[in-house]
């Protein structure tokens, strides 16, 4: 507890009061740290606003964001090249229908796997 000098007032803060101690498991200890670090906030701040019941909000990772941002660009580039390319590109039209579909076949792939490199860094946020 601190009396604030100026009204005289006891404010009881969380440094005086009373302290919890949870047994866990070593691994479980990591997880928690881990879970904490990822939410910008101490293990105590953290297990004290999940007990209570209140939303945790993670930081996402800019890291990942950045690359999460880049990969959505690239498919964006690879999706309107496929438009232009279909509809105003000469080379397109003068390719048999096997080969057509051969290329067409490639660019879906790409996009494809984008889509999973996306899906990857979005679960591992």
């Amino acid at each position: 507890m601190i009396r604030d000098l100026e009204t005289g007032v006891i404010r009881v803060t969380r440094k005086t009061c009373r302290r919890l101690r949870v047994p866990v498991l070593p691994e479980e200890e990591e997880k928690i740290k881990a879970l904490a670090k990822k939410g910008n906030m101490t293990v105590s701040e953290f297990l004290r606003r999940l007990a209570l019941g209140c939303k945790i909000k993670t930081v996402p990772d800019r890291e990942a964001v950045r690359q999460l941002a880049e990969i959505n660009a690239d498919q964006s580039r690879l999706v309107n090249l496929f438009k232009m390319w279909m509809t105003k590109d000469d080379r397109f039209f003068r390719m048999t229908l096997a080969e057509r579909k051969e290329e067409i076949g490639r660019v879906l792939a790409d996009i494809r796997r984008l889509q999973e490199k996306m899906r990857e860094k979005v679960e591992n946020l």
